[in-house]
């Protein structure tokens, strides 16, 4: 394949589309265990009456740790003394001036730590998806042209491939 001018590599506004309406696919696709998740929290958050009562909900403290804005990796560096202080400063921050509403802010809360979450996990799945279809016109151009080749599969010790017969999903290896 041969282009001339630099605008033969823009990419169409239709195909733009297309990708950002699979992307929007994709992450409501992706969204779903969150906010099953949230609907449990809430559930939970129901039993108190007040936001400290939600320090005695065992089932909630995963969810009240995300919403007080620490991330699941964050976690392993803190105690179980850091981890309750960081609730205790969102219930005084956050959730005793929400007053009554106290239960809808912390599942708003959680729901935008947990956000940020899948927001990551889309841009590396974009960032995966675009390296599938570039592999894919690759493989298309070389074997347009009829040139052998040889791949590496992206397992553990993997060794340098020949050709395939049939590169069915060959991008995704």
């Amino acid at each position: 394949m041969h282009y001339s001018f630099a605008t033969e590599l823009v990419t169409s506004r239709q195909e733009t589309r297309t990708g950002f309406i699979e992307f929007a696919l994709e992450k409501n696709k992706r969204s779903k265990p969150f906010i099953e998740s949230a609907k449990a929290f809430r559930h939970f958050s129901m039993r108190a009456r007040t936001p400290l009562e939600l320090l005695a909900i065992r089932e909630i403290r995963e969810p009240l740790l995300t919403a007080s804005g620490l991330s699941d990796k964050s976690l392993k560096y803190f105690t179980d003394e850091d981890k309750v202080f960081a609730i205790e400063e969102l219930i005084r921050n956050f959730l005793e001036p929400a007053g009554d509403e106290f239960i809808e802010e912390v599942v708003y809360r959680y729901l935008l730590i947990k956000g940020d979450t899948l927001g990551g996990s889309m841009r590396n799945a974009i960032g995966a998806f675009a390296q599938q279809k570039l592999i894919r016109s690759l493989l298309s151009v070389i074997s347009g042209i009829g040139m052998d080749y040889h791949w590496l599969p992206t397992e553990k010790r993997a060794t340098w491939k020949t050709k395939p017969d049939d590169d069915f999903e060959i991008e995704t290896r």
